[in-house]
């Protein structure tokens, strides 16, 4: 019996005329997407930029955080800067 109502079922669907989507269907889908690209590209390339400035605020900030851990503790400056910084470090 419970066979019996799901093979009717699917005669049922079956026998609808519905191959597949219509043109209109197709045609609003290409709209809405090509609507709303243009909006996902330019909010892209904004925070691109934003995550680009938020990096080199960070990477000047942890310079910043080294020099004044070299000027506290008096470490001595790498061998890239030659002589022109005093000997014991940065000095305050």
């Amino acid at each position: 019996m419970l066979k019996d109502k799901g093979f009717r079922l699917l005669l049922f669907f079956k026998n609808k005329n519905s191959a597949g989507f219509t043109l209109a269907e197709v045609l609003i889908v290409i709209a809405i997407i090509l609507f709303l690209f243009p909006m996902v590209l330019a909010n892209y390339n904004t925070g691109e930029k934003q995550f680009s400035l938020h990096r080199s605020a960070h990477g000047l900030a942890q310079e910043l955080r080294n020099t004044q851990e070299m000027a506290m503790t008096g470490k001595i400056t790498p061998v890239q800067f030659g002589q022109n910084f005093p000997k014991g470090g940065y000095g305050l």
